[in-house]
């Protein structure tokens, strides 16, 4: 869970920690302020859920965020055209739902 973290502050948590993760929660609604290629190709997800509104006035998520996240093969979950979307894994297996936005 990134919150509202922007390019800064994603280098300096690449500085302090070596992660490497499943599921990204798009920082800062898909903002193309965060989300480097950098920071991304850090913490290596194989998964991102963009969680913005539809028909939102900062036109979140960005195009050149989506265009990133695409460029790294990553299975991308925009919530403003998915809806709510549950993950949760039962005896080891993964079952995702959408829910209409």
């Amino acid at each position: 869970m990134t919150g509202d973290i922007e390019a800064l502050r994603e280098h300096s948590f690449m500085a302090h920690y070596e992660l490497d993760i499943d599921i990204l929660k798009a920082a800062h609604h898909g903002s193309m302020t965060s989300s480097t290629s950098d920071f991304i190709k850090h913490i290596t997800p194989k998964e991102v859920f963009i969680p913005a509104h539809r028909m939102n006035q900062f036109n979140h998520p960005s195009d050149s965020v989506i265009n990133r996240f695409e460029s790294l093969n990553l299975e991308i979950h925009r919530l403003d055209l998915e809806g709510t979307v549950r993950v949760r894994y039962f005896f080891g297996e993964k079952q995702k739902k959408s829910f209409n936005p």
